[in-house]
Order: C-alpha cells, then sequence, then structure tokens
C-alpha cells in the first residue's frame, strides 16, 4: 500500500492512550482515530473518509476495542508501545480503501 502520511500522533492524555494517522491514498484523505482507555466500553477504534465538498471527515469503520491488537495497552505504563496502535491503523486504511471506489 502506497500511502504518504500527513501525520501521525501517539500519546497518553486523560488516562486514555491517543493514537491518530492520517494519511492520503491516490484521491483520498483518510484518517484513524484509536482511544484506548481502561474501560472497554470507553474505547474505540474509528476509520474516517475525508469529504472535500462538505469539509468534514466521514466514518467508514468502527471497530470494537475487543478485537483491536491495541487491546492490551494500558494507561499505567508510560512507555506504552506504538506498534500496536500502527498494526490496527494499517488494518483500518485497508478495509477503507477496499470501501471506497
Amino acid at each position: 500500500m502506497n500511502m504518504h502520511t500527513i501525520s501521525e500522533q501517539f500519546y497518553l492524555s486523560d488516562q486514555s492512550w491517543h493514537y491518530c494517522r492520517v494519511v492520503s491514498q491516490g484521491p483520498h484523505k483518510l484518517q484513524v482515530v484509536i482511544k484506548r482507555n481502561s474501560y472497554d466500553s470507553q474505547s474505540y477504534i474509528y476509520g474516517n473518509a475525508f469529504d472535500p465538498v462538505h469539509l468534514s471527515w466521514n466514518r467508514l469503520v468502527t471497530r470494537p476495542i475487543e478485537t483491536a491488537a491495541c487491546r492490551g495497552a494500558t494507561y499505567v505504563r508510560a512507555n506504552e508501545s506504538i506498534i500496536p496502535f500502527q498494526k490496527d491503523a494499517y488494518s483500518v486504511l485497508n478495509e477503507m480503501l477496499e470501501i471506497l471506489p
């Protein structure tokens, strides 16, 4: 997959790990947003595509945290690895590319 990364952020805030990656792939701008809280019900993985007409992100993919590679991440580890988050992002990006025309 030949994507150009526009931005990638990974940080700990409010007892949650936050990961966001924005890429461009051909005409598409895609975003993956992951929040890993200590509670599964307050955690999520979203895949969004940018709508250039309305200048807004549209959600294409929603995944439960129970299926995520980053499920084992915890805010009590200040040096949590970004790798499981990147693995989830890659998977979501591939799914979005299958959905988009």
